[in-house]
């Protein structure tokens, strides 16, 4: 999918399904949350804490049963209900504006810390 178009596909997307068994944070998780969609989850390596389950998506284990148990028993409009706390949940904790917010005062209390040592000039 060209860039330019990605946004719309997650936008019209009832759920995206990341069922890998090891990953770190993936992009397509950010991405498909920054629109709103939400995400089925697979609990490995850690990832089943990247989101909340039940309203933000779902996490599964990474078992073609467990995945297909989910897939069977969701309805669109629950899907549909669970888009403005995905949205609200990339705003809280994945997007741009947080990583600025919590980067500059990390380095402020460097700062702060560097000169209550003496050590800045």
């Amino acid at each position: 999918v060209p860039a330019d178009q990605i946004n719309a596909y997650y936008a019209h997307a009832d759920l995206v399904a990341i069922t890998s068994r090891w990953e770190g944070l993936p992009m397509v998780l950010i991405e498909a949350l920054r629109m709103g969609s939400p995400v089925l989850l697979s609990n490995s390596s850690g990832m089943g804490q990247l989101i909340v389950d039940g309203e933000t998506g779902f996490v599964v284990s990474p078992t073609t049963d467990d995945v297909a148990r989910v897939l069977g028993t969701v309805d669109a409009q629950t899907l549909q209900s669970m888009r403005p706390a995905a949205r609200q949940y990339y705003q809280d904790r994945y997007s741009g504006a947080r990583f600025r917010r919590e980067t500059l005062a990390a380095l402020r209390g460097g700062l702060q810390a560097a000169k209550a040592k003496g050590q800045h000039r």
